[in-house]
């Protein structure tokens, strides 16, 4: 009746909108977190380390609200994008100390090795420490991929219509919780398994994109 059935259509929608972007967002801000600390001093090191540590702190709805009702009050800003600029900023922190943690099981051997044959910074990371830092992280990483599917749940308190509210609206209206509850599960665990795929999709491609033959190599290292 009334087409519902649009209402959870729509919700997915914005529930994948928001998965999506601030998972290639967020992943973008911890490389960019990385590097910059790579490049940085002590100082930058601390600052960065403090405000993941700020981040994975707080909860995530009482960041959303922080933003939407205090950062973002004066400014016209849709609800999808304050949502999204939460989350890019939990993930980002998060993808950063995945990185961390994935460069230190590495091991500093092959950094002090490379730069001994005249790699640049840049090169040792994306090019020898990366590769093999993410097969300690990618398991972690696919985690928190799914954990911000999850919390996503959370983004009705500021007014997001997502897949969670829609169900509410819909239970509301119909005064039977069954259906909204159970269609609403068994749609996040197909956006689930959607990102899960993306992601180890995405796994493979840079695993190709990482070798590199041994005169490839030999001509980085010259340049």
């Amino acid at each position: 009746r009334e087409n519902r059935w649009k209402m959870f259509l729509e919700g997915f929608e914005t529930t994948l909108v928001i998965a999506i972007l601030a998972v290639i967002f967020g992943s973008g801000l911890g490389l960019l977190l990385y590097l910059w600390c790579l490049h940085g001093k002590e100082a930058e090191k601390k600052f960065t380390n403090g405000m993941c540590w700020l981040m994975s702190s707080t909860p995530t709805i009482l960041l959303l609200m922080m933003l939407y009702y205090i950062v973002f009050s004066k400014y016209a800003l849709s609800n999808v994008t304050i949502a999204v600029i939460g989350f890019t900023l939990q993930f980002g922190c998060s993808f950063y100390e995945r990185i961390v943690s994935g460069v230190k099981a590495v091991g500093i051997g092959q950094e002090e090795a490379a730069i001994s044959q005249g790699f640049s910074k840049n090169q040792t990371f994306f090019r020898i420490q990366f590769p093999q830092a993410k097969k300690f992280f990618m398991s972690a990483y696919e985690g928190d991929v799914i954990s911000l599917i999850l919390e996503t749940s959370v983004v009705g308190y500021i007014t997001v219509m997502d897949l969670t509210k829609m169900s509410d609206l819909v239970r509301s209206r119909t005064y039977e919780p069954f259906f909204p509850l159970i269609a609403t599960t068994l749609i996040y665990f197909l956006l689930i398994w959607l990102m899960t795929v993306l992601v180890r999709r995405l796994s493979v491609l840079l695993d190709k994109s990482g070798r590199m033959s041994k005169a490839s190599l030999e001509k980085m290292r010259d340049e």
